[in-house]
């Protein structure tokens, strides 16, 4: 029951003046300082999140049951849902809303609403499916509320859209319609799925046809297509489907899924028996990966013979920003090859589709020991590289949240109290997300001992779930290096040792691409590291290093890269900060075959 709840729900001051100390000194008895206002930067904290800006925790049951919950790249902001009344302005009585906390200054804003700066909170029953997006700009939900203003004539009462939220501008608009800027709105049960980065791409899940044809028939179906609406063209682009950009599409549902950084690659989840060949059994899930630009669709659910798992693959979520991993859950008995003896109940894992060759690896294992079980898809850092996971290993007993480091091995348990060996949770683990720069994992907990005086019961008299921060390193360059373990995950003795690494950027991007050079942009001094990947089709379609350059940028500008000399094919080149923090910047290149000579 548990497991299928969590799968159910995948379908995101600091000084004080001496007049006040005494007052302050009160709320401290109960609350640290960090429970509501300024977070602290130390790696190793747990604090809560769905607090006030004074440190009560949301009242009633908590945060939504087994609800998503997100956080921005730079870990600052969090958002969840909750039907809480404690918490600032509220909805009716009731009705469940998406709230985002910014843990630098306490704010704590509900964002679940209607058009305009201060539109109406989302009527009943609220919202679901929650996501912030990765600049903490926008946020996403789906909501069968009246008050949106999108309810159509006709419509049946309970009918779901999905709505992307502009904090800044504060404007809220549907996206699950017919291409096209005006295109139709549809009633047909939407399901919001994810958010790219900058907002600018929604996936979401509608059971109708046709909606990236204006012409189409629309009709209602009983299988739930997955769609990508593309907010600044006004395109909606059927994704679960087979390769080809009018691919045949899955003919069975399709569900939950992750959208890449720059809205190119979509993970979902399907019963389908005619995405891929050589998967004909559609009672099994499996985990597919669409390449918008490439039209392709390809299974991740697959050991390197190319044969699909052999019992069901679910909730899978890009683990990094380049579409190359993809982290998922599964029953598989064949994934690995050769596997290992007596894999018991669901594990986790990530599969690289740009290694060469294709590698799958199995997170959940903790000092050579498999879990009892696992579940849950809760993504990486930006790098791919720190990978979230729960499950249940003998030692502590019960689920809990750990974090893979993929380079090291090291696993590190995260859902407990403050202190590199703090306490581990007494409570039921339900959701999860970690930051791009990897520097703290947001998480749902019924816990009653990770912070100071236990949530209040609900009025269920269960205790009610409350978001927690983990602090994995601080988030401000400024207080130190982002990015990096917390105590205990296995590196702290060589970063005492290893010389200063160089200041970070604050940005790198590729300026400009061509068969023999790449320009980079750079905002200051750093070193950078150039990988060129070339596509090949056998004995799998896999991307092959062919060559590694290093840059070093003397301060902010552009640099001019030269580049080796290409035979014709199609490669991919990737552009990172040689210390691995930022997202990594990718483009494709094609080197056209020569013209043959005539004669």
């Amino acid at each position: 029951m548990f497991q299928n709840l969590v799968r159910a729900c995948a379908q995101a001051p600091r000084h004080t003046t001496l007049a006040s100390a005494v007052l302050l000194a009160a709320v401290l008895a109960i609350f640290p300082a960090s429970a509501g206002a300024a977070s602290p930067e130390t790696p190793g904290e747990t604090f809560p999140a769905s607090a006030t800006p004074a440190g009560a925790y949301a009242d009633g049951e908590g945060t939504g049951e087994y609800t998503p919950v997100s956080i921005s790249d730079d870990g600052r902001y969090v958002g969840f849902e909750t039907a809480s009344t404690n918490l600032g302005e509220q909805g009716p009585a009731g009705a469940v809303e998406g709230f985002v906390k910014d843990l630098d200054s306490g704010e704590l804003i509900l964002v679940s609403r209607a058009d305009g700066a201060a539109g109406e909170p989302a009527g009943e029953p609220g919202i679901a499916g929650f996501a912030l997006s990765g600049d903490g700009r926008y946020v996403l939900f789906s909501s069968a509320a009246t008050n949106l203003g999108t309810t159509l004539p006709g419509e049946e009462t309970g009918e779901q859209h999905v709505y992307r939220r502009d904090l800044q501008s504060g404007e809220t608009e549907l996206v699950d319609r017919v291409s096209g800027a005006g295109g139709e709105i549809l009633s047909r049960g939407a399901t919001a799925a994810a958010i790219s980065a900058d907002g600018r791409y929604v996936l979401f899940g509608a059971s109708v046809a046709n909606l990236e044809d204006p012409d189409g028939d629309h009709a209602e179906t009983a299988i739930a297509t997955m769609y990508v609406r593309d907010t600044q063209t006004d395109t909606t682009t059927a994704v679960s489907r087979a390769s080809g950009a009018a691919g045949e599409l899955a003919d069975k549902p399709s569900e939950a899924g992750s959208i890449s950084d720059d809205g190119r690659y979509v993970t979902f989840a399907s019963h389908a028996a005619n995405l891929v060949a050589g998967v004909e059994d559609s009672a099994s899930e499996h985990v597919y990966l669409r390449d918008l630009q490439s039209a392709t669709t390809t299974l991740v659910s697959q050991n390197a013979l190319g044969e699909p798992g052999d019992r069901g693959s679910y909730l899978p979520a890009l683990a990094g920003g380049e579409g190359c991993e993809v982290e998922f859950g599964s029953l598989a008995f064949n994934l690995l090859l050769p596997s290992p003896l007596a894999i018991a109940g669901e594990q986790t894992y990530v599969a690289n589709r740009c290694s060469d060759p294709a590698t799958m690896t199995l997170v959940t294992e903790k000092e050579g020991e498999l879990a009892n079980f696992a579940y849950g898809s809760f993504g990486a850092s930006g790098d791919g590289r720190k990978v979230v996971f729960a499950a249940e290993f003998p030692n502590p007993n019960g689920f809990h949240l750990y974090l893979r480091n993929l380079d090291t091995g090291a696993v590190s348990l995260l859902d407990r109290a403050s202190g590199a060996t703090g306490t581990p949770a007494d409570g039921e683990l339900q959701q999860a997300a970690i930051s791009a720069n990897g520097c703290r994992v947001a998480f749902a907990s019924r816990a009653t001992n990770l912070f100071g005086q236990a949530p209040p019961e609900g009025p269920s008299g269960e205790e009610p779930a409350e978001v927690y921060i983990r602090q994995l390193s601080p988030c401000d360059p400024s207080n130190g290096e982002p990015g990096g373990e917390e105590p205990g995950a296995g590196r702290t003795a060589e970063r005492r040792s290893s010389p200063p690494a160089p200041a970070p950027l604050a940005e790198l991007r590729i300026a400009r691409l061509s068969r023999h050079k790449l320009v980079l942009s750079f905002s200051g001094p750093a070193r950078a590291v150039v990988k060129i990947r070339r596509r090949l089709d056998e004995p799998h379609r896999h991307w092959k290093l062919v060559k590694t350059l290093a840059v070093e940028a003397g301060g902010a500008g552009r640099l001019a890269v030269d580049l080796p000399s290409l035979a014709p094919g199609r490669y991919r080149v990737s552009a990172r900060l040689q210390d691995g923090k930022g997202r990594a910047r990718v483009r494709l290149l094609t080197i056209p075959a020569p013209p043959a000579r005539s004669g």
